[in-house]
């Protein structure tokens, strides 16, 4: 029983892009992407105030002042001196703060005009792209990287996410088994190859890849997550599936991941007992 894309839904294709994107930002070692993995927090509160304590809304105008007035401090320099560098990157990194990451991708752009082969400016760039759901841009940014230094894993992984997401497999997939040739035991990279050929019905490497992974990382929770959709969706295995999701039960942190798992459980036991229905009738 073969997985239909249209059924790519809340437990499938979302929940493996996220997935994917937490696989890649522990692959690459540093937070990319965390701009686009972050959930709403202080710097949002910084534009909205609506359901705050009083003392809080106080607190957030106050950071905002000191923020603005580091921001004209800043330019004033950039008056005496347009080509500093480090008070372009002062500046781009407060506007991301700030969140007007139209002016933190000037800040940027301005620097590459300086010093166009800056690798670390051209991932922040890459990075607020991404935020901003502009990945051909960000996309760009991290081809160019390549261009400069062909084994930067930040950028390979980046793009094999920023790929996923967009649905083209085999992009990702070509980027992910580049990290592999780099690094052949990279974990992250394992587990986040089986993922596009899961979502492109290439199931049998999508197992081979997960069970790699397994033999050397028996409870790796991403890929025992994988491996029961593989049962499920793939073989129309739910029992095995369900053993295999339950194994994740004691190893995941949260309740709420607990939560999401037990429904996807319920899930599967239902669709047990509608075939079970079946083979009655």
């Amino acid at each position: 029983m073969f997985l239909n894309r249209k059924r790519l839904k809340k437990h499938t294709r979302w929940g493996l892009i996220l997935l994917v994107s937490v696989i890649i930002v522990s692959l690459i070692g540093t937070p990319v992407l965390v701009g686009f993995l972050s959930t709403p927090g202080t710097t949002e509160a910084i534009h909205s105030n609506e359901n705050l304590p009083k003392n809080n809304i106080e607190e957030l105008e106050k950071q905002r002042e000191k923020l603005e007035k580091r921001v004209a401090e800043l330019k004033a320099k950039l008056e005496d001196n347009p080509k500093d560098i480090d008070v372009l990157l002062q500046l781009a990194s407060i506007y991301r703060y700030m969140l007007e990451n139209e002016k933190a991708i000037e800040a940027y752009l301005r620097i590459l005009e300086i010093q166009p082969d800056n690798i670390d400016v051209l991932l922040q760039l890459a990075s607020v792209y991404t935020y901003m759901r502009e990945n051909e841009k960000a996309i760009e940014a991290y081809l160019k990287i390549l261009e400069i230094q062909p084994d930067n894993i930040d950028a390979l992984a980046s793009l094999s996410y920023l790929y996923f997401s967009d649905q083209r497999y085999d992009l990702a997939e070509e980027y992910i088994k580049r990290i592999l040739e780099i690094q052949p035991d990279n974990i992250g990279a394992l587990v986040s190859l089986s993922y596009p050929y899961f979502s492109d019905q290439r199931y049998d490497l999508a197992e081979e890849y997960i069970k790699r992974v397994l033999s050397k990382q028996p409870e790796n929770i991403d890929a025992l997550y994988l491996y029961s959709f593989v049962l499920a969706e793939a073989k129309g295995n739910y029992e095995l599936a369900i053993k295999e999701m339950e194994k994740l039960i004691n190893i995941l942190p949260s309740e709420e991941s607990k939560k999401y798992v037990n429904e996807i459980i319920e899930q599967w036991k239902t669709k047990i007992n509608e075939q079970g229905d079946k083979l009655k009738n």
